[in-house]
């Protein structure tokens, strides 16, 4: 993006007085002062003539030559933009389409709807574009896109208006139950339709429908024998295909509308209209001579009048294998002639002469009208049964779709009323009819829908089934539960019903003190859950009828403490659950500390350790229990976060074997304090636990009798523990660099207190993996790389090659390694010289070269020279319609923000158009955007619904009319 070059009021001083001189200057000045809000009418009126395109735009969209614009700013833009080339084609449209924000008019009619189809789902695509892409579709020829435009919720009025007459029946199916579509254009159309196609309506209603803007209509016309000639003639004009088609079969169409689609004979795709013609009664004899060659079979067989040229061309020509079945068929025709009957009385053939002596009369006219009706009537009653079936086949494979969910109100099963009754796209009407099935469940299940109203609700409040009037009171995870809902279910005959009105948390507080003078216990039960219960009911319910909820933290401690009093009166098997419930240890209980002192000295042992486990029960409380005989007393001290050091290492003295298992839960639990207290460490060394001397390892500031009593454990992840601890001194540190176990020394390398000794010690360690790992770390000294630099194993001298901390000399050295992979290291190091990498450059082994190709500090001649060593990924090449993105957008795997930052950047300027549309661009990316030269790139910036309010507010001063009427209309919005 080229931002504006700024300019202030001060530099346009100097054209006010020669405004012409503002002409001779840069393209990028006159382009500033042309974007300026301050700049006046005079220059703004020599700019609009500059020979520069983007000034003069820019200069006669000023807000102060063009003034502002409130209405039709988007429809000036869409023109803008249908006539602007920005570097777009198709393809890449249809790319960019995978992000959303393509605005329609630049997809030609070349494009197909597949890709728009796609589109219409993108989650991203603005609405005003979605619309524009509906009414693109409402207008393709093929069934599926129209199909798609005629189930969308969001399709305009208008649109589905056009839809509701179109000739397919799935297309006027979906509309028909589309849950936007208003009811009376529904019983419009299809009143025009039954009238259209009564063949008792007179001929002036069918005059009037035949030109009525639905192509559903008129085809009805088309088809109604009762139609006048002049009203047939008039459809015969028509474009639309199954119209000419509906002309050509009906059997009072006149010859001369005949005539007229008689011009179709001859292309391929009207071979339909031309086989209705040769059977048709009135087609006159010119156009069946046309269409004798091609259909000669049908224009025989399926005609009573045949014209008497037709039958001497059929009688010249005997070399035809059917000439004796066709001479039958047209013997008895009266158009046959005299002459033609001496020809065949002549015949060879003993049965022709019998038949041309007997030659009967023909059928009486009015009996022969009343056949072809009856033929018709058959062959419209045929063809409309096809499309009803084809239609319900086809909208059966859309399970989602509006109709088939309303479908299964009169042919639906259990499985598909439910699933009606779960869908979001299920029309209202149908909702509503669900709610008052006879199966229970399916009334159940539509109850939970949320787009079902308000008014089935309150029927269902007075439903027979408990199983739907308790889901009624319910609370649901995805919507408010109505009041007027929970008012009428509170006074619901059930208790069950009443109690699940008082846990519901949107039961307003009124209801819940309401509910609170119950006579059910669990209507209390449920009251002492809800959180919005207020102090007095919980009070209340605990004080006087012994219910409470300890999960709930507004509970009082009165209410708790008479629990706990009526508690220890019950049976044993009783008090054992109720405690365990009361004393949870719940986050914000307020059980009194009181009552807690008096259960700790309580014989029972499992009540001790509930107490004493208790975040409530006060410190001055635990004293006592510190010599308690039951373990879980002692192990809920030490788990407790708030017990002092002094009663932990108390506690630790109490339990004398340290193999046990009160003394292992004590020390474990302990050990999951975020800091082990210093005076605890001596006591937790008697335990025989890894995890305890692991968390003793990694203490802070350990005394050395500790480190010495850890240094003599065995365990080597103990060890390795105790090596990374920053307390240790030079000495510790060199006996772990003497242990066996190579995992050990490797570990203190990364210590602050390494002394050279030790260092060296590691550099001529036997053991190869702790000089590699000696030879990697990044803070190793260099007098030890040099050391480990001459190393005789190879992957050793790899990792000081590697080791960006390694020094010039060094790397130079390694460099002539007699080992390719160590060269290949050097050759990698981001921090080696150019002058090295040259001398690489000529290496023998292919994979140095390639690594010096690859390094950042090689020089560009060299990389150039090695370009052909770098394994250059097998995706396809980006075809040259595509050049405008570095990369294409996969939505299983990209991230979309990332892609739009890189897309920002693009020299398309489509491309960065259409980024900047986007509502997920980074807010750094739309502030360029907001700065650029291009008013475009700050329209779209304003359109934008993600841009902020600063943005948007400064855009709305913009000197471009269009920028200024698209961040005020989206401030506002």
């Amino acid at each position: 993006m080229q931002p504006l070059q700024p300019v202030s009021g001060s530099d346009l001083q100097r054209f006010l007085s020669a405004p012409e001189e503002l002409l001779q200057q840069s393209v990028a000045l006159q382009l500033a002062v042309a974007s300026f809000h301050q700049t006046p009418r005079s220059l703004l009126e020599i700019l609009v003539n500059s020979p520069d395109a983007q000034v003069a735009e820019a200069a006669s969209l000023h807000v102060n030559l063009a003034g502002e614009i409130t209405d039709g700013w988007q429809q000036a833009v869409d023109e803008i933009l249908q006539q602007r080339q920005l570097g777009q084609n198709d393809r890449l449209a249809v790319e960019l389409l995978k992000i959303g924000t393509v605005p329609p008019c630049f997809f030609s009619q070349w494009v197909p709807a597949e890709p728009l189809i796609q589109g219409l789902r993108n989650p991203q695509m603005p609405l005003r574009y979605r619309l524009q892409l509906l009414q693109r579709l409402s207008q393709e020829p093929t069934l599926e896109p129209r199909l798609q435009v005629a189930e969308s919720p969001e399709t305009p009025s208008a649109v589905l208006e056009q839809l509701a007459g179109d000739l397919e029946l799935p297309v006027r199916l979906a509309v028909k139950f589309n849950p936007s579509c208003p009811p009376p254009l529904i019983e419009l159309v299809e009143g025009q339709y039954a009238v259209a196609s009564d063949w008792n309506t007179d001929s002036e209603q069918l005059a009037i429908l035949g030109q009525s803007r639905w192509a559903w209509v008129r085809l009805a016309v088309a088809q109604n024998p009762s139609a006048t000639a002049e009203t047939l003639m008039q459809l015969a004009g028509n474009a639309v295909y199954k119209i000419q088609l509906a002309i050509s079969q009906n059997p009072f169409t006149p010859t001369e509308a005949l005539n007229l689609l008689a011009n179709y004979v001859d292309k391929e795709t009207q071979n339909e209209i031309s086989i209705a013609l040769a059977k048709h009664p009135n087609t006159s004899e010119q156009v069946l001579l046309k269409l004798y060659p091609k259909h000669k079979h049908t224009i025989i067989t399926q005609r009573k009048n045949l014209p008497l040229s037709i039958i001497e061309q059929l009688v010249r020509d005997r070399s035809d294998k059917n000439f004796y079945y066709y001479v039958n068929l047209v013997i008895n025709q009266s158009n046959i002639s005299g002459e033609i009957l001496e020809v065949l009385a002549d015949d060879s053939l003993e049965s022709m002469r019998v038949k041309i002596a007997k030659h009967p009369q023909m059928l009486i006219a009015k009996e022969y009208k009343q056949m072809i009706l009856g033929c018709y009537r058959l062959l419209l009653s045929k063809e409309k049964t096809q499309e009803i079936t084809i239609a319900h086949q086809l909208m059966a494979q859309r399970p989602d779709s509006s109709y088939a969910l309303a479908q299964v109100l009169e042919k639906g099963d259990q499985k598909a009323k439910l699933i009606a009754a779960r869908s979001n796209k299920t029309p209202i009407q149908v909702l509503q009819q669900l709610a008052k099935d006879t199966d229970e469940t399916v009334r159940s299940v539509v109850s939970e829908n949320s787009n079902l109203p308000l008014s089935s609700l309150l029927e269902l409040t007075q439903d027979s089934s408990l199983k739907v009037r308790s889901g009624l009171a319910r609370k649901r995870s995805h919507k408010k539960t109505p009041v007027q809902v929970l008012e009428r279910l509170a006074n619901d005959e059930s208790a069950q019903v009443r109690a699940q009105v008082a846990a519901n948390l949107d039961t307003p507080v009124e209801l819940l003190k309401m509910l609170a003078n119950d006579q059910k216990s669990e209507v209390w039960r449920a009251l002492t859950r809800n959180p919005n219960t207020p102090m007095d009911v919980l009070e209340f319910l605990g004080v006087e009828k012994g219910i409470v909820s300890i999960w709930n933290t507004n509970t009082p401690g009165n209410a708790l403490a008479k629990a706990v009093e009526q508690t220890l009166k019950m049976d044993y098997s009783s008090r054992y659950k109720a405690l365990d419930d009361l004393l949870r240890p719940a986050t914000g209980s307020q059980m009194p500390a009181s009552v807690l002192v008096q259960l700790a000295s309580r014989e029972t042992s499992w009540i001790r350790s509930l107490v004493a486990g208790h975040p409530n029960t006060p410190i001055s409380a635990l004293e006592p229990l510190l010599n308690d005989d039951y373990g879980p007393v002692l192990w809920a001290i030490a788990r407790r976060a708030d017990t002092p050091p002094q009663l932990l290492e108390r506690l630790l003295l109490t339990v004398t074997d340290p193999k046990s298992q009160d003394y292992e839960q004590i020390s474990l639990a302990i050990c999951d304090r975020r800091e082990i207290p210093p005076n605890l460490l001596e006591p937790l060394m008697q335990s025989n636990l890894q995890q305890v001397y692991q968390r003793v390892a990694a203490q802070p500031n350990l005394p050395q009798a500790i480190v010495e009593r850890l240094m003599a454990v065995s365990n080597d992840l103990v060890l390795i523990t105790l090596a990374g601890n920053q307390s240790l001194t030079a000495k510790f540190l060199n006996r772990l660099a003497e242990n066996p176990n190579p995992k050990v020394c490797s570990a203190i390398v990364n210590h602050l207190n390494m002394t050279p000794e030790l260092w060296l010690q590691l550099a001529n360690h036997t053991e190869v993996s702790v000089r590699q790992v000696t030879a990697a770390y990044s803070n190793t000294p260099v007098n030890i790389l040099e050391i480990l630099a001459r190393d005789s194993d190879k992957d050793v001298r790899v990792k000081v090659a590697a080791n960006t901390n390694s020094p010039v000399n060094i790397l130079e050295q390694l460099a002539r390694d007699q080992d390719a992979s160590v060269r290949t290291a050097t050759a990698s190091n981001s921090h080696l010289p150019a002058t090295v990498l040259t001398q690489l450059a000529n290496d023998e082994k292919v994979e140095v070269c390639r690594a010096v190709a690859q390094n950042p500090n090689t020089p560009a001649p060299i990389r150039e020279s090695l370009r052909d060593l770098i394994v250059q990924p097998t995706t396809r090449q980006t075809s040259p319609t595509l050049r405008g993105l570095n990369r294409l957008y996969n939505p299983s795997t990209d991230d979309l923000v990332s892609i739009l930052a890189e897309y920002a950047s693009s020299e398309n300027a489509f491309v960065r158009l259409v980024t900047l549309l986007h509502p997920l661009t980074p807010h750094e990316v739309l502030t360029q955007g907001a700065q650029s030269a291009s008013w475009l790139e700050r329209y779209a910036v304003a359109d934008n619904s993600g841009t902020p309010s600063v943005l948007r507010q400064q855009l709305a001063e913009d000197s471009n009319r269009i920028v200024r009427a698209a961040a005020r209309v989206n401030t506002n919005s």
